[in-house]
C-alpha cells in the first residue's frame, strides 16, 4: 500500500478532500483526515458548508475505517465508512458512559491511489437529515 504520492506507508498520512457538486443548492463537505494504515482507521475534521445564502457551516470530528474492495482482478478501490460527531460537548450518558450523537454519515469510494472517487453523505441540520448521493470527491492534498 502507498500514500497518495506513492511512497510506502509506515505510519499516519494526511489527506484533504472536497466533496460535492458545484451547484448552488449543494453543500460542500471539506475533509481533513489522518489515515492510520496498521489499523485501517481514519480520524479528522469535516466542515459542511451549504452554498445557499446562509452563513451556517457545520464542523464535525470524523472517525471511521477503510477497506480495500477488488471488483475485478487488478481493479481495486478503497471504501471509507465514517461518522461525524459534533465538536460541541453535547454528550449524553448511556449505560454509564458518554456518547455523542452523530451528525454526519459518510460512504466514500476512492481510487486505489486515494485521489479520486465518489461519495454519499448525510448530515443533520436543524433536526433534519439531508442526503447527497454520488458526489464527486476531489483530492486537494
Amino acid at each position: 500500500m502507498t500514500t497518495p504520492n506513492q511512497s510506502p506507508i509506515i505510519g499516519l498520512f494526511p489527506v484533504h478532500y472536497e466533496i460535492g457538486e458545484i451547484k448552488p443548492e449543494n453543500p460542500l463537505l471539506n475533509l481533513r483526515l489522518l489515515v492510520y494504515p496498521p489499523a485501517k482507521k481514519i480520524t479528522g475534521i469535516g466542515v459542511i458548508q451549504p452554498r445557499e445564502i446562509n452563513p451556517l457551516y457545520i464542523e464535525t470530528k470524523i472517525e471511521g475505517t477503510y477497506s480495500y474492495m477488488t471488483v475485478m482482478p487488478n481493479t481495486s478501490h478503497i471504501l471509507v465508512v465514517a461518522t461525524g460527531y459534533s465538536l460541541i460537548d453535547d454528550q449524553q450518558i448511556v449505560n454509564g458512559g458518554p456518547i455523542s450523537a452523530s451528525i454526519l454519515e459518510l460512504r466514500m469510494v476512492l481510487s486505489s491511489d486515494w485521489k479520486t472517487g465518489t461519495a454519499n453523505f448525510s448530515y443533520l441540520e436543524g433536526g433534519v437529515w439531508k442526503t447527497f448521493e454520488n458526489q464527486p470527491v476531489r483530492f486537494l492534498s
